[in-house]
């Protein structure tokens, strides 16, 4: 389970190309794509996606006249750097590419690993433009300062994006056109190309790039995949949505009207109307799934002191006060009951109160979809580095959680 994890991690090194991934495993499975501008004509016993921006998906499966939904929603990007419409630069002979830093990275971590070029380009064609993902053949490397020249690398060296985190691409001078040719625009990122790898006794324990949220997107994939049709009623919705990394403020992001298009157009499409839509939502659920901070086994001080969130300890529940988790007393306690009627391990996770959460999907999506919801995830560490590392079981436990949300759960 953890191998095919790795190599869809592998695979997803960009957005466009995580949505790739996951289309392919949803049309072997039977799904129909449908089309925003098109007129929807949908089955109730129906499964079907639609795709936004090539970046964000939302895929669902009908059970019967559609009265409610049960919604898992990740994210597709990762914190990476961005490449510049006219990136290519030389210095010392070298050919290096102009970045701009995407999300927040560690950026310590993406110096001196291997790193390749990815991400979509757009093609003038007789019908409009096309789109073609883009993967580079070679790989490139954003090289250190030698210790002798920087004597405070060690001492809270103080990163200047456009400086240190240029990479470099070959001898001499270089032209992104080899890579894209005659695109009219491109979206081109610089991401890990490194292998992730199981450790440890037993090898219990994963390391991987991108695992912030790619392990939120399959394994909510894999639970939608094997149990596809809920209650009879309740319409199955995985929601993957972009640029959660940078506020989801963009038309493919959570805080875009694409869920609520999308779950609106399926009652309609149904035959139910405006008044079905407000009841379906009322008895709808939404799992906002994104990882949450394992305690640290060096700083344990880091976490909060009654509370432990370990790797290990299964799927967490994650709570907070101003609600940058969207989770409350009431969507916990459907969380829990569901969780231990089926067997699923679980922890609840809080962050110190000295210390600032990051948000989630949860509440922007609660304030375009005004739907009961919870976050949950699993507990990593390393969040926001170029390799991150969790735990093989929380990731088998979320798969098993999502399966049974998918397959029992209704409010």
């Amino acid at each position: 389970m953890i191998n095919n994890l790795i190599k869809q991690i592998h695979a997803s090194k960009t957005p466009y190309h995580c949505v790739k991934t996951v289309q392919e495993a949803l049309e072997k499975k039977g799904f129909v794509r449908l089309y925003e501008k098109d007129e929807w004509k949908i089955s109730p016993d129906g499964q079907y996606y639609v795709i936004r921006a090539d970046s964000s998906l939302v895929a669902f499966s009908l059970n019967g006249a559609p009265k409610a939904f049960n919604i898992a929603a990740p994210h597709t990007d990762c914190c990476c750097l961005k490449l510049k419409g006219n990136p290519d630069m030389t210095a010392g002979g070298l050919h290096k590419l102009n970045c701009e830093v995407y999300g927040s990275p560690i950026m310590s971590s993406w110096q001196d690993r291997k790193l390749k070029i990815a991400g979509r380009a757009l093609y003038k064609g007789k019908k409009g433009f096309e789109t073609k993902l883009i993967e580079s053949d070679y790989n490139v490397v954003i090289p250190n300062i030698s210790l002798h020249l920087n004597r405070e690398v060690n001492n809270a060296y103080k990163f200047n994006p456009q400086k240190d985190l240029l990479p470099v691409a070959g001898l001499e001078k270089g032209d992104i056109k080899d890579l894209v040719g005659d695109a009219i625009a491109h979206d081109l990122f610089v991401v890990v190309d490194e292998q992730g790898y199981a450790f440890g006794r037993d090898n219990a324990l994963f390391a991987a790039p991108r695992i912030d949220d790619l392990v939120g997107v399959f394994s909510a994939l894999e639970g939608f995949l094997k149990s596809p049709k809920g209650q009879t009623g309740v319409v199955n919705v995985l929601a993957l949505f972009d640029n959660e990394e940078v506020g989801s403020l963009t038309r493919q992001g959570a805080a875009s009207t694409f869920l609520f298009d999308m779950l609106t157009r399926v009652i309609l499409s149904g035959g139910g109307n405006q008044e079905d839509f407000r009841r379906a939502l009322a008895g709808s659920f939404l799992m906002s799934m994104d990882n949450t901070h394992g305690t640290h086994p060096n700083h344990p001080d880091l976490s909060d002191p009654t509370t432990q969130t370990n790797l290990g300890g299964g799927v967490a529940i994650k709570h907070h006060a101003n609600y940058h988790y969207t989770t409350d007393a009431i969507s916990a306690a459907y969380v829990k009951d569901l969780f231990n009627t089926a067997g699923i391990k679980y922890q609840d996770s809080y962050v110190r109160s000295d210390l600032r959460a990051g948000g989630t999907l949860g509440s922007i999506n609660s304030g375009r979809v005004s739907i009961m919801a919870a976050d949950v995830g699993l507990a990593q560490l390393a969040m926001h580095s170029a390799i991150e590392m969790a735990c093989v079981s929380d990731y088998e436990e979320c798969i098993k959680a999502m399966t049974a949300f998918f397959k029992n759960f209704s409010i």
